[in-house]
């Protein structure tokens, strides 16, 4: 399938959100600035800005999840990526319990287990508007802002 292709890990899928959220080079969420911002060697897609109006001396340690709705939540990055792809794909969207079933393993699968935390992830993706959905390089749903 094609999406397992382009985000077989959790790192493919911080790089695309990445280039996409920066397609300039990184910035920091808190104040903005492109100098002073550090890459940390020791935590891929994690940063740190030392900014006088932002984090000073100590810095402000961000990573690509940040001020996102990714941030926060246990799930798997790429996971919330699936659930997007499926939603975007599907010809009249997706229901919660379609998307468990599909990331479930088989021996929940065989159970017909109800899901759990997977009945907000949907909700919890659909943008409010249009504008949500500015810079992502994702075009909004039909019928939405």
């Amino acid at each position: 399938e094609g999406f397992d292709r382009q985000f077989p890990t959790d790192d493919a899928c911080k790089d695309y959100l990445a280039q996409k959220r920066w397609p300039d080079g990184v910035r920091c969420p808190r104040c903005g600035a492109k100098e002073r911002v550090y890459a940390l060697k020791a935590r891929p897609f994690h940063w740190l800005c030392k900014n006088a109006d932002c984090g000073g001396r100590n810095g402000y340690r961000f990573s690509v999840i940040t001020r996102t709705i990714f941030q926060d939540t246990k799930i798997p990055l790429r996971q919330w990526f699936k659930v997007g792809y499926l939603m975007l794909t599907a010809k009249k969207g997706i229901s919660a319990f379609r998307f468990f079933l599909a990331n479930a393993p088989p021996s929940l699968r065989r159970l017909n287990a109800s899901p759990p935390t997977p009945a907000i992830t949907p909700a919890r993706l659909q943008p409010k508007n249009s504008a949500q959905l500015q810079g992502t390089g994702v075009a909004p749903r039909p019928g939405s802002g």
